[in-house]
């Protein structure tokens, strides 16, 4: 499943938008996940934008 596969992978960042009442960002291990849902269950935009910033990792 998908969420088995990002903690396999471990991105920094893990966006996505499609559960609506789960609006928001948590922070799980080197993981950021967003849910950028922006409407409400009547498909009524009432969340403004996420806004993330990440560090730039420097080359070695």
């Amino acid at each position: 499943h998908l969420l088995a596969r990002v903690q396999k992978i471990r991105p920094r960042l893990h966006v996505f938008g499609h559960i609506h009442e789960a609006y928001g960002q948590e922070e799980h291990g080197s993981t950021i996940f967003v849910n950028a849902s922006t409407c409400n269950l009547r498909y009524k935009p009432n969340q403004p934008p996420i806004v993330v910033d990440l560090a730039i990792k420097k080359a070695k």
